[in-house]
């Protein structure tokens, strides 16, 4: 999974902005060492994190939590 579609991962995320606290939370988790949850060929944290959105693998935190939370399997 290369490239995400904007279309997809708007739908998932469900907005812009909604994605982009999602993307930017998520970018900043593997920026300070966390473990990426899909496999991909990316080494830029600001791609695997969309990717991840894409996957459903992510999902954005309610307001009394500081960051995202990754799906568990």
């Amino acid at each position: 999974m290369s490239r995400v579609s904007t279309e997809k991962i708007m739908a998932q995320a469900g907005g812009k902005y909604t994605l982009l606290e999602m993307a930017f939370q998520r970018t900043r988790q593997l920026n300070n060492g966390a473990a990426p949850t899909i496999k991909t060929a990316s080494r830029k944290n600001g791609r695997i994190a969309l990717q991840e959105i894409a996957a459903g693998k992510v999902r954005l935190a309610t307001d009394s939590e500081d960051e995202p939370e990754t799906a568990e399997e």
